[in-house]
């Protein structure tokens, strides 16, 4: 549910990073999902390359954006791009770069360029089986078993049980009396060292 700004630099948008902004580089996507609006309302996808933070990266590179026309009932939409190559570019040190794709639902008159000249709106948006696949034709939505989507997600986050009176979690040892050495153990390898 997106209530609109009424300045030139509001913007209600939402993203999905892809992880390594290698992914795709030089190469035809295809995004397609099945979306509806509670009124006939227009909203723009913009690809977005990011080449992370750390030491001196490149610019991040906004991808040409498409408008879409969403009706009051659910519709399978099928959307395009070319996907710049990354030669030349420089990565930042710190490991997270992505391919990014920008849903603009709203956005006022300073992002024009980026939303396609959107504009403010307010209004409900839904959208559902959202799927990016190299090539130029859309396929059947793939899913994938719970535990698959899961491992995948621990790459990235896990939380360890809290609230419990006895939690065994590590294995280690005591060297003093004010320390020791405990190796914990993560269900997946994560994607970079945790925090």
């Amino acid at each position: 549910v997106v209530t609109a700004g009424s300045d030139a630099n509001s913007y209600v948008l939402f993203n999905q990073r892809i992880e390594d902004v290698r992914t795709f580089q030089g190469e035809t996507v295809t995004v397609s999902f099945w979306a509806k609006a509670d009124a006939a309302k227009d909203f723009t996808l913009e690809p977005f390359q990011s080449f992370g933070t750390g030491g001196s990266p490149s610019a991040s590179v906004p991808i040409t954006p498409q408008t879409v026309t969403l009706s009051t009932t659910w519709t399978k939409y099928t959307k395009t791009f070319s996907i710049p190559s990354i030669t030349g570019k420089t990565l930042g040190t710190d490991d997270n770069s992505f391919l990014g794709f920008f849903f603009w639902l709203d956005a006022g008159s300073d992002w024009n360029s980026r939303a396609g000249s959107l504009g403010n709106q307010s209004g409900t948006f839904d959208f559902a089986q959202i799927q990016v696949e190299k090539g130029s034709a859309a396929t059947d939505f793939e899913t994938e078993y719970y535990g698959d989507t899961l491992r995948k997600c621990q790459r990235y986050y896990y939380e360890y049980p809290k609230g419990e009176t006895y939690s065994f979690i590590a294995t280690g040892y005591v060297y003093s009396t004010s320390g020791a050495h405990v190796l914990l153990q993560y269900p997946q390898r994560m994607r970079a060292v945790p925090t």
